[in-house]
């Protein structure tokens, strides 16, 4: 049994994908399953050391002859899945919000309430919810959180790029006396010398860390200060009381998901005007409300206990021992 697994990610798209089938991954490899991986990235990979897939433009190669295609893409068109699909035994595709008709096989999207959401049963196995939603292996054993009943660590995270630099704008809303602050900056964020030069006396700030220091930061975080990306979940999964920035399209649904769950109270939409005004509301709601946050920790430890990522594996591989049966 031999499988692949495609995905995209660097400049422009960022590494939630490649996060994700990380996971996928790891997954596979704890079940001793043999598979490439293979990353179609833009830009510069020298911060990032070690990375287990091969950097390749997949999308103009073909892709044949695999026991099952584990695809995470918003960049590949519905053609190329349907290639996928006939050349290949089993088509796993990654979804967000149901971004195109999906050709017979698996789709997976492991978003807040994505049971709720249309796919064609008929056409696809579909494997829906936070019950399937792939984290990386740090978060995978995650016990019950234990909150501080006073907020003195605040951690901030926007992404690899942070192209509206909120690391910069939130930052500069947060500092307070007695609150620890630690800010990760991504591998391509434009700003960094200068948020580096101006903040590093009120922040602790880090960059290029690994997953288990990121794991850890959030486990020792009162509150985390987040986009609303892949993050989120190990956010969640973490228990760690959190406020979400909407800073692309494609993260409303999810927000807006997370808001009916309980884990935010609102959604805050980066391109809204006086988008302070709400920040500032919800920093001080979590800053001076142990309750609130012992709540939202929670609810996010509710819906997300880490094991998604192997869920998946385990599909898969029962899908394909009952095919051959």
């Amino acid at each position: 049994m031999k499988g692949i697994i495609l995905t995209e990610g660097g400049e422009g798209i960022g590494w939630g994908h490649i996060f994700r089938c990380i996971s996928l991954h790891d997954a596979l490899i704890e079940k001793q399953v043999e598979h490439d991986f293979l990353v179609n990235y833009n830009g510069d990979l020298k911060s990032q050391k070690d990375n287990p897939f091969q950097v390749k433009n997949w999308m103009s190669q073909n892709i044949v002859g695999y026991d099952f295609v584990i695809i995470d893409s918003y960049l590949a068109d519905e053609d190329y899945y349907k290639n996928l699909a006939k050349n290949n035994k089993l088509l796993v595709s990654i979804d967000d919000f149901m971004r195109i008709k999906y050709p017979n096989g698996y789709v997976l999207n492991g978003s807040i309430l994505a049971d709720k959401f249309s796919y064609n049963r008929k056409a696809n196995t579909s494997l829906l919810g936070t019950k399937y939603i792939p984290l990386r292996k740090v978060f995978w054993n995650i016990g019950k959180r234990k909150l501080n009943q006073k907020v003195k660590k605040v951690f901030l995270t926007f992404g690899g790029e942070d192209s509206f630099n909120l690391s910069q704008k939130v930052l500069e809303l947060i500092i307070i006396e007695n609150v620890n602050i630690t800010l990760v900056l991504g591998p391509n964020h434009k700003h960094k010398d200068e948020i580096i030069q101006k903040y590093n006396k009120q922040a602790s700030i880090l960059q290029n860390i690994s997953a288990q220091q990121m794991r850890d930061l959030m486990l020792h975080a009162d509150i985390a200060i987040s986009a609303g990306g892949q993050t989120t979940y190990e956010l969640a999964a973490t228990g760690t009381p959190s406020i979400l920035f909407q800073v692309a399209d494609n993260q409303k649904l999810n927000m807006e998901n997370w808001k009916k769950a309980g884990f935010i109270s609102e959604v805050i939409d980066i391109e809204i005007q006086n988008w302070e005004t709400l920040f500032l509301k919800q920093f001080n709601e979590l800053y001076l409300s142990y309750n609130e946050r012992k709540y939202r920790s929670s609810i996010g430890q509710t819906f997300v206990d880490g094991q998604g990522a192997k869920r998946v594996a385990n599909e898969i591989m029962n899908k394909l021992r009952s095919n051959d049966n």
